[in-house]
Order: structure tokens, then C-alpha cells, then sequence
């Protein structure tokens, strides 16, 4: 490999590993992109999957602070802005086109930019490829809510209401 060739690997390489993690600043919206740890001081007090969307409230420099149910310090290389999840679970979706998981993930997305029909289009299929996922009951029944169609928002509720029970009855 010549010098030339390798500075260009090297740059080519920076360039993709800082795009999962680049410019978050306060007041943005990140997407989680794997399993990852919300911390205050050196307590867990939470992990966050893929997907899950927050909002930074103060970075520290490899650190972000996010506020939501269980705010806390979150490592900066976990997530990454919207428009780079987006391509990111695009081009998983490519790749695995019947991972429910994947679908649901990209509607929380969709869902972040307010874009409603798009994300109960990536619900609709992440519910199709399993029909048991609650969690994508929940999503799209919320996402149906923002479109003002009450009786789908409810009708999903439902469904996502008795999945939980199924896989925790404790859930209420």
C-alpha cells in the first residue's frame, strides 16, 4: 500500500467513525444506535436501546446529557444525529428487509422529524415482519394520534396494551 493510499484509508476511515458520532449540541435530537448506558456519577441508571431518541442537554465533551424518563450522561459515540440514523437503518433495512426491529427503529425516527404517515408506514412493516411486536403497536398508535385518527391510535393501544401484559404482567 502506497502513502498516498493509506493517508486516504485513514481519512476514509476518521471520517465514517466520527459521522456515528458528530456534532451533537444542545438542543439536539440523537438517536441511540446500540444498547448504551445513561449515567449520573458512576451510577447506571438506565440503558437505552437502539433507536430511542433524546434530546442533548449539556455536552462534556465525549458525554452527552439527555433528558427524558431517565435522564443522565450518555456516551457520545452511542448515537448520532437523525439524518445519520436515518442512512444508517436505510441501509441495514437493505440488508436484513424482514428485521422488525429495524423498521421500528427508522419510524422512531420518522417519528422525531414529525413526519407521521412515513413513520406508521416503517410501523406497519416492523408489525408485519412480527406481529407480536408491541412496541411497534405502541409507536404507530401514537404516530396515528398525531395524524388524528383516533380510532387506529386506540385499536393499537390496545394490541400494544396486551403485549406488555403478555411479556410482563406487572406492566400496570
Amino acid at each position: 500500500m502506497s502513502i498516498r493510499s493509506g493517508l486516504a484509508t485513514v481519512v476514509l476511515v476518521s471520517g465514517l467513525l466520527s459521522g456515528v458520532a458528530s456534532a451533537q449540541d444542545v438542543g439536539e435530537t440523537v438517536v441511540v444506535m446500540k444498547t448504551t448506558e445513561v449515567k449520573v456519577g458512576k451510577d447506571v441508571v438506565h440503558r437505552h436501546q437502539p433507536g430511542i431518541t433524546l434530546v442533548v442537554g449539556a455536552v462534556n465533551n465525549d458525554w452527552l446529557w439527555v433528558n427524558n424518563k431517565f435522564s443522565g450522561w450518555i456516551a457520545r459515540k452511542d448515537v448520532a444525529t437523525l439524518p445519520e440514523a436515518l442512512d444508517h437503518y436505510t441501509a441495514q433495512i437493505n440488508k436484513s428487509p424482514r428485521d422488525a426491529n429495524l423498521y421500528n427503529s427508522r419510524g422512531l425516527i420518522w417519528s422525531a422529524r414529525g413526519e407521521w404517515e412515513v413513520a406508521i408506514g416503517d410501523f406497519s412493516e416492523a408489525i408485519r415482519h412480527n406481529p407480536r411486536h408491541h412496541v411497534a403497536f405502541a409507536n404507530r398508535g401514537i404516530a396515528w394520534r398525531n395524524v388524528k385518527n383516533f380510532d387506529k391510535a386506540i385499536s393499537d393501544y390496545a394490541e400494544a396494551l396486551r403485549g406488555f401484559m403478555r411479556s410482563d404482567p406487572d406492566v400496570i
